[in-house]
């Protein structure tokens, strides 16, 4: 192999690593608004239920 297909292969590796690398990035970005979103959802539902609770107690 001559040093300038070595580099290629080097190259092109690297350019697939790095793409698999952002890949990666951005599903954990996704998963992470997701719990985002759900601890939201949670705490306003919390918030109701209580609200609820306590509405009951007063009368």
């Amino acid at each position: 192999m001559s040093p300038n297909e070595l580099k290629d292969i080097i190259l092109n590796d690297l350019e697939v690593r790095s793409v698999i690398n952002q890949e990666n990035i951005r599903t954990e970005k996704e998963k992470s608004e997701e719990n985002y979103l759900m601890y939201i959802i949670g705490f306003i539902a919390l918030i109701f239920g209580l609200r609820k609770i306590f509405r009951r107690k007063k009368l």
